[in-house]
């Protein structure tokens, strides 16, 4: 019963629609035979009025007959759509009905027999529960599973990389924070996989560099001073203890080995401009410095 009740309700919802397409042309009466009517009606009034303006001295008798003669003529011109018109009138309604019910039938018996051919009838119902609560990334979450389920027999450095860059991509923070922490453990030389980390740490705190991101970037900075996002964060964690000098310091380091190109630029000059503007002071005044290590 369950497998009928959708083609019930698609039958029941295009009959519908073709009784909500047919209505108006079926209420509809011929236009023509409503604008005879209306002309002979304005006609008989002429004529009345022509007599009043006879009796009135208005006009004289030759003038009431020449006007008589043409309002005749126009009758006898509307009488020309009775009977002939008429049925051409109904004729067209009638091709009108059978066209619209070709169309409503039609279309969604081509979309019927299209998705029957492309589609996948029999593929069952996907539960709300089994969508991971209806997460975007419900793919690459799954392809993050496989690879840990992997990892449990043959851990490695690279694959849990693998799995924290997954999650990252797909803003599961925490989960990417966890996998690169793995990796560092398996490959503590690679600042890359410090800086990973630290990087997630700072999402998962909505953008706070707290002390865990703190000492991954500086770890990350150690084993390669030219790591600009360890820096940049390290300078940020300054800014957020009121350090400004220190973060004014430590993002004009970062900013006289970058070239002017660099993808962070703007960003870091902007930043520069609005901690010294929080400090009080004039960055020009303090003197470049790298992090602490």
């Amino acid at each position: 019963m369950s497998a009928i009740s959708p083609w019930v309700g698609f039958s029941v919802l295009t009959g519908l629609c073709v009784a909500g397409l047919l209505a108006p042309v079926l209420r509809q009466r011929p236009a023509a035979l409503k604008r005879a009517d209306y002309d002979l009606a304005v006609y008989r009034d002429q004529l009345n009025e022509i007599d009043k303006d006879v009796a009135r001295n208005l006009i004289d008798a030759d003038q009431a007959e020449a006007a008589r003669a043409e309002i005749h003529r126009r009758v006898l011109a509307t009488q020309d759509i009775s009977p002939a018109a008429e049925r051409s009138a109904k004729s067209k309604r009638n091709d009108q009905i059978l066209a619209l019910v070709l169309i409503a039938l039609f279309i969604p018996a081509g979309a019927m027999g299209l998705y029957g051919y492309l589609g996948s009838p029999q593929l069952p119902d996907q539960p709300y529960a089994g969508r991971a609560h209806g997460d975007p990334y419900f793919i690459l979450l799954t392809e993050a599973q496989s690879e840990l389920a992997t990892l449990r027999d043959h851990p490695s450095a690279d694959g849990f990389k693998k799995v924290g860059d997954i999650y990252a991509t797909a803003k599961h923070n925490e989960e990417a924070a966890t996998s690169y922490e793995q990796a560092a453990l398996l490959a503590p030389g690679d600042p890359d996989i410090w800086s990973s980390l630290g990087d997630s740490l700072v999402l998962a705190n909505d953008g706070e560099v707290v002390p865990r991101a703190i000492a991954a970037f500086t770890h990350a900075f150690a084993l390669n001073a030219g790591d600009a996002r360890s820096e940049f964060y390290l300078g940020l964690a300054e800014a957020q203890k009121a350090e400004f000098k220190r973060a004014v310091a430590i993002w004009k380091h970062l900013q006289a080995k970058s070239t002017p190109d660099a993808p962070w630029s703007a960003l870091l000059e902007q930043h520069i401009k609005t901690a010294a503007a929080r400090g009080g002071f004039d960055p020009a005044s303090i003197e470049l410095a790298p992090p602490a290590q």
